[in-house]
């Protein structure tokens, strides 16, 4: 979400973070900036999915891997 907006509001990311942590909301950050919320959520709701993605892939990689050596260390018994 930071990134999304910062990119939107042409501010540095850092910036945005230092005023979420300092208690500003996200939805007044968007107000403060003059930035429609709706791209900056779909740009979210896509890096979202994307990196969803990534997990089930990695995971499922990671499985095999594991199961890969279990196999082997069953066969050397």
């Amino acid at each position: 979400m930071a990134n999304a907006l910062a990119k939107a509001t042409n501010k540095d990311f850092d910036t945005l973070m230092s005023q979420i942590k300092s208690g500003k909301t996200w939805s007044l950050l968007v107000q403060d900036n003059n930035v429609r919320l709706q791209p900056i959520d779909g740009t979210v709701r896509d890096l979202e999915k994307m990196l969803k993605k990534e997990r089930v892939s990695s995971n499922a990689k990671g499985s095999k891997i594991s199961t890969d050596k279990s196999n082997k260390s069953k066969s050397s018994n």
